[in-house]
């Protein structure tokens, strides 16, 4: 399924959405702004990982993928998807977006919601990733190592002789 087609499900008439995937592709013109967004929402999720235990694992890939992504190693995600992980990461950070976030229990329910609804949407890149990031970890582990002999001495070990009188 087509991202524009999923994201129906998130309520993109809203003012804040409209205007996190603005500032979304702002972030994206400068990968130092890229690289500042990705270890703040690092540490937030660390923090939080408790309140978001739904969405952690699909959180933590969008930020490998935005990252690999602002080093050049993985340019094959599409420019919408990438948008809207940015965007997600973005609303997540907002500490006051439509539920703020400092209310105890409820605050990070939206954003869940939002990281939920983008991670459907492009769920088929997102496992894309995943699988390139599962291929590259596999070439860059050495292959077993061949047995070599071990080496002979051409001489018998040395000895030390004490003098003893």
């Amino acid at each position: 399924m087509h991202p524009e087609h999923e994201m129906a499900s998130v309520p993109t008439g809203s003012a804040v959405l409209r205007l996190t995937r603005k500032t979304a592709a702002e972030v994206l013109k400068r990968r130092a702004r890229l690289l500042r967004v990705l270890q703040q929402a690092g540490k937030k999720l660390v923090r939080h990982e408790g309140a978001l235990s739904h969405v952690v694992e699909d959180l933590r890939t969008m930020i490998r993928l935005a990252y690999a992504w602002g080093h050049r190693a993985y340019p094959s995600i599409p420019w919408r998807s990438l948008l809207y992980v940015v965007a997600a990461l973005l609303y997540f950070l907002n500490p006051v977006d439509l539920i703020p976030d400092a209310l105890a229990g409820v605050g990070f329910v939206d954003d869940m919601a939002v990281i939920g609804a983008v991670v459907r949407a492009i769920r088929l890149d997102l496992d894309a990733f995943r699988q390139w990031e599962s291929e590259r970890e596999a070439a860059s582990l050495p292959a077993s190592a061949p047995t070599l002999p071990v080496p002979q001495q051409d001489r018998p070990p040395r000895q030390s002789y004490s003098i003893s009188r």
